[in-house]
This record gives C-alpha cells, sequence and structure tokens, in this order.
C-alpha cells in the first residue's frame, strides 16, 4: 500500500513527491551503487536542475529528452523536468536514427538531457551534458519552484511498436500515475519497502519501479546492469535486502527456473506483461510461502495496471490460465463487443479501460487515436474508454480471464512487438518484394522471437544475365543488419526464411499456416557439424532444448539460432549445475559459438572444485535435415 490517499488525489507527480520529500527529508530515496539520496537531497537536486532547465527556455507543455542510463541522475532530471511542467520523452540506447528523428520531430524536443558532452544530440535540438554541471547547479535554488502545472498535463511519452512501421508516442498525462498503487493492498512501498529499479527506460515498467516508492516513502534501488539479466536483477533484490519488485513473466520464468531462491526475501513479487506460465507459478508459489504473487495486468496506454489478481494454489489448475483478476485503484474496465455493449459474464469481448488512466492519445495520431480512445458509453458527459484489443471474459468470482489478442500484436519479454511494423520495415528495403513477420512461441506459448519469411526482388535486367545467384546467407545477414540500424532487438527477426512466392488463401490472402518453418539454415547460421568432446556435447544438448533446434553443431552461434539474454540466463544456471562455476552474460556474448563457449568453460574448470549439483548431461538431437515445424 502506499502512502496517498486512495480516493483520487488532484496533485501533479511532482507535487506528490515534494509532498514525501517534506514528510520524510531523511529517510533514503534511491540508491546507486555507493551513491545514496535522501529524499530530501534528491529534492533539492531535482530542484536546481528545474531552474537550469528553465533558464534553457523548458517550460510548460515542452517535451524534453532524456537520454541518460539506468541511474540517480535519470530519476533526478526526471523529476527535474516535471517541476518545470514539461514532460520528457526517454531515449533508450541503441535507438535506431530514423526512430530518434522521428520521436524528436514529433515531440519538437525544447531541450535533449545527455549524460556528456559525447553524445551526438538529435536533429534540431540543443543539448544538455549533465556531467560538468556541479559548479552552475550548486548556484540554484534547491526550493520548489511552485508552478502551475495541471494534472491532465503530459508527464511523459513512451512510444511502442505500431503495425503501420511508424512507432506510437503517447501522451501521458499525470493524473495517469498514482491511481494504479493509491491507497491498494496488492503490494506495499511505503516507510521501510525496498524496490529495484531495472526496467527499461522506453515503458511503463520504470513508472513501476520508480514512482509508488518515491511517492511513498520507500526506497529505490538502481540496478545499473543489463536490464536483460533477470539473475542479476534477483541478485541485486537479494543483497539490497529488496521488499517489493517487477519481474516480467519471461524474467520471472527465468529466475523460477535457475535459482527461485533469490526471491525468498521478498514481500511482495509482481509479474505479468503476458500470459503467465502456470508451471513456473506454482513453483513459485512452493518455493517462496511468504510472499505474496500477484499477476499485472495493464497496457502503457492506461499507465502501469489495470487490473491485478494475487495468485493462489488453486489457479494453477485453472485451464483458462492464471486470472487477471479485478480493476485496481480508479480504473474502470468493462468487457464489449463490437458495437461496444457490454457482454454477459462468461462471454469473450474486447476489455476496455476508462477512468483517470486513459492517456491523452497517440502523438500526432488523429485517426488512430479516434479509433482506440473512445467515448465511454458507461461513463459521464465527455468520458473516454481505451479499446486495449485483447480479449478477455468475466470468470467466476468476477475474475477477469484472459482470451488472446483480437489482433496480431505479441509480447516479446514483456515488450509490446507489432510483427506488422517488421514486415513494413522490410518491404520499404530495396531487395524484397514483399515480406510478412510471424511469431514463433516456445512451450508455454509465450512469444519467443519473430519469424520473418521474406519473397525477394527480382534483379535488375541489366544484372540478371551476367550476375552470379545472390547468397542468401548474405542476403540474411544485409537484412539483419538492416532491421538491427532502425528496430529495437525485440523486433529484429530471429530468422529470414526465403520464399519464391507467398502461399496464398483461396480468398487472395497469405495462408500463414502454409508458411514454411524455419531452420538453423534460415538464420544464416554454419552448416553442422559434430560437436567435440563432453563439453560440446553437454552444450550442443542445453542449446537444442532452450532452442527448440534439433540440430546443433560446434560451428553453430547461440544467438543466430534464436538465443537472447533470457535464454542466455537459463544456459548459464544449467552449466553452474553440472559444473560448478559461473558463466556472466559478458562471456556468451564474448563466445558465442559452441565450440568458443565450450573452450571457455574448459578453460575455467577446476577439477578438484565440488559441484553444487549432480546434473546429468542431455544427449544432443542429431536428426535429419527436415521441414518438420520447430
Amino acid at each position: 500500500m502506499s502512502e496517498i490517499s486512495g480516493d483520487g488525489d488532484p496533485r501533479c507527480v511532482h507535487e506528490l513527491f515534494e509532498d514525501t520529500a517534506a514528510r520524510f527529508p531523511d529517510l533514503v530515496a534511491l540508491r546507486d551503487g555507493a551513491t545514496t539520496h535522501t529524499y530530501a537531497a534528491l529534492n533539492e537536486q531535482a530542484n536546481r536542475l528545474a531552474r537550469l532547465l528553465a533558464a534553457r527556455g523548458v517550460g510548460i507543455g515542452d517535451r524534453v529528452g532524456l537520454r541518460l542510463p539506468r541511474s540517480t541522475g535519470f530519476v533526478a532530471a526526471a523529476l527535474a523536468v516535471l517541476k518545470t511542467g514539461a514532460a520528457y520523452v526517454p531515449f533508450e540506447a541503441g535507438l535506431g536514427a530514423d526512430r530518434v528523428r522521428t520521436m524528436a520531430a514529433e515531440n519538437r524536443l525544447a531541450l535533449l538531457v545527455a549524460a556528456d558532452a559525447a553524445d551526438p544530440g538529435v536533429p534540431g535540438c540543443s543539448t544538455l551534458a549533465l556531467a560538468g554541471l556541479d559548479d552552475e547547479l550548486a548556484r540554484e535554488s534547491p526550493e520548489n519552484l511552485g508552478l502551475p502545472v495541471e494534472p491532465d498535463d503530459v508527464m511523459y511519452v513512451p512510444y511502442t511498436s505500431g503495425s503501420t512501421g511508424r512507432p506510437k508516442g503517447t501522451e501521458v498525462p499525470h493524473r495517469a500515475v498514482a491511481g494504479f498503487f493509491a491507497g491498494e493492498d496488492y503490494a506495499f512501498w511505503g516507510p521501510g519497502a525496498v524496490t529495484v529499479h531495472h526496467s527499461a527506460l522506453s515503458w511503463d515498467g520504470h513508472v513501476l519501479d520508480l514512482y509508488p516508492a518515491l511517492l511513498s516513502g520507500g526506497e529505490v534501488v538502481v540496478h545499473t546492469g543489463d536490464s536483460g539479466d533477470p539473475l542479476a536483477v534477483a541478485r541485486l533484490a537479494a543483497d539490497c535486502g529488496a521488499t517489493v519488485i517487477w519481474l516480467t513473466a519471461a524474467a520471472f520464468n527465468t529466475v523460477v527456473d535457475v535459482d527461485v531462491t533469490l526471491l525468498s526475501g521478498l514481500r511482495y513479487l509482481m509479474t505479468g506483461g503476458e500470459t503467465l506460465s502456470r508451471r513456473h507459478v506454482a513453483e513459485a508459489l512452493n518455493a517462496l510461502p511468504g510472499t505474496r504473487i500477484v499477476n499485472g495486468y495493464g497496457p502503457s496506454e492506461c499507465t502501469v495496471f489495470s487490473s491485478v489478481h494475487e495468485i493462489e494454489p488453486e489457479d494453477c489448475a485453472n485451464q483458462a490460465g492464471i486470472p487477471i483478476g479485478r480493476a485496481v485503484g480508479d480504473r474502470v474496465l468493462c468487457i464489449v463487443d463490437p458495437e461496444s455493449r457490454a457482454v454477459p459474464d462468461g462471454a469473450l469481448g474486447e476489455l476496455c479501460v476508462g477512468g483517470p488512466a486513459v492517456a491523452r492519445g497517440y502523438l500526432s495520431r488523429p485517426a488512430l487515436t479516434a479509433e482506440r480512445f473512445v467515448p465511454d458509453p458507461f461513463g459521464g458527459p465527455g468520458a473516454r474508454m481505451y479499446r486495449t484489443g485483447d480479449r478477455v471474459r468475466r470468470g467466476p468470482g468476477g475474475r477477469l480471464e484472459f482470451g488472446g489478442r483480437g489482433d496480431d500484436q505479441v509480447k516479446i519479454r514483456g515488450f509490446r512487438v507489432e510483427p506488422g511494423e517488421v514486415a513494413e520495415r522490410l518491404r520499404r528495403l530495396p531487395e524484397v518484394r514483399d515480406a510478412v513477420v510471424t511469431p514463433r512461441r516456445d512451450e508455454d506459448g509465450a512469444c519467443a522471437e519473430l519469424i520473418a519469411h521474406v519473397v525477394l526482388a527480382d534483379p535488375a535486367p541489366a544484372d540478371a544475365a551476367d550476375a552470379e545467384p545472390a547468397d542468401p546467407d548474405a542476403i540474411r545477414t544485409r537484412l539483419r543488419a538492416e532491421l538491427a540500424a532502425e528496430l529495437a532487438p525485440a523486433l529484429v527477426p530471429g530468422a529470414f526464411v526465403l520464399l519464391d512466392r507467398m502461399p496464398l488463401t483461396a480468398n487472395g490472402k497469405v495462408d500463414k499456416r502454409a508458411l514454411p518453418a524455419a531452420g538453423p539454415g534460415d538464420r544464416g547460421e554454419a552448416g553442422y557439424a559434430v560437436p567435440r568432446g563432453a563439453t560440446e556435447e553437454f552444450l550442443a544438448g542445453i542449446w537444442s532444448e532452450l532452442l527448440d533446434c534439433p540440430e546443433v553443431g560446434r560451428e553453430h552461434d547461440f544467438f543466430l539460432l534464436g538465443g537472447q539474454s533470457l535464454l542466455a540466463v537459463r544456459m548459464a544456471g544449467r552449466i553452474k549445475q553440472k559444473y560448478g562455476i559461473d558463466v556472466a552474460l559478458r562471456a556468451v556474448y564474448g563466445a558465442p559459438r559452441l565450440w568458443q563457449l565450450a573452450a571457455e568453460i574448459d578453460r575455467h574448470r577446476d577439477a578438484a572444485a565440488p559441484r553444487y549439483y549432480e546434473a546429468i548431461a542431455i544427449a544432443p538431437r542429431r536428426v535429419r535435415r527436415q521441414s518438420t515445424p520447430r
């Protein structure tokens, strides 16, 4: 539970923080490695920076880009922006130049705040580097600015994937934030609570990491490492005595598989972002009797949670899956048919969210805003609701059960992905005539990665006579590089299946069921070479199982076979069980081929060291090449 009243506090986020700082000035608000900030110190730092931003021309209604790593500096900068009346736009590291230009232009940035002067900046916008500002900041007043910012003013602008190839920026107002936790008891963030800020800054996971605690008197510990390594996050949570934390479903599954005891100190564990695995939840409930595990559901257009459900053991036997629960805080939920009429209990319909949580709309996208942010037929005059696109039913006891998407949108490791955006990007490339992008799901039904099926454009007539046939592997490498330069890693397909033509239904639409399955060759991978020695054979067995790949050879690359950081963490756990050594993520990235990683393991093994567990080696599955679906 937070210290904020649950009856709808009309103040803005920074005003709620200022109130908390006044009540608990000496409590620790934020820790970042060796750096500790009390509430009073953090508020003063944000005030000084806010006045510096104002002196640079930032004012109410402006947008400020934040290109900063997860750090106390980011938190202070975000609060400073809010104190000026502006909204912040997170620029995640690794964004492609095209997306940076789009985000900067749409927001008409007043300023970009960066870590240091080496930042390349963004088009048409001046940059303020935080490094070296200490003397200048010291001359500014530490007092609150007290500007007339309204709860309906925009607080921040997160971007998500768009089906047309253009990312969507959502204008999230201050009023949307406090309502998902204020006065609620599914978790506690007040004085004495400790949480971990580890989520990517580009989505509302960082809002959940930061603001419930900072607006309630709790302590936030910043994870400055790889946000894609949930074991590192869990270890930090254990080391710092965290009492409450959020993990995406994929991250939760990984920690449960490798070392669930890392979570044993938590009082509250929130998970979600995609369909939960009943097997993993059941194991966690059994292993963590002192921890309340909560399934949280909500689109970023309605800020963090729209509904929550505290999971009970009997939920794991529910064939409909773990419920997503009931409306939380000031969120108003309804289930409607295509004509926006309420559906009866037990019937599937589209979930819509109303109340103060609903964002103002999509930035510079009036048609899409009108399509998804619609009049609320059950609310008062002018009320709106957001059409989530998710299909749900009201089950026993009024709890909502998730029934899938009404469109092609999927979630990969908690990130919303529109396969249509990736397909559209591929179609823009000169060597591509047509493309279809579909999800590959793992054993729990979650989307593991995207698979691209591509029809190449015909070569130019002048080149056709003399040119040698293009190398398919070179084409795949080029397509992957083109997408990786512009898209977030979760949007880059793991495999590119090259086709002569798209299979079509009788109605002339792409027959997705007839698309051939992707194999190792479609990932631009080397041919099969027999693993040598016990360590390579052991690794080949693990990769075969984790990557659902029937044929793993010593020259194969973990990441080109579909591996990613969460699977690398699981692999590291299996290696530790077998050999009793820790394998860091950076080691996997530095030695991605099977023989390279096996050599690293052999180099660091100590034959005399006791094994933590005696694991049974998995025999690698060597099967003939075939087109059996993966």
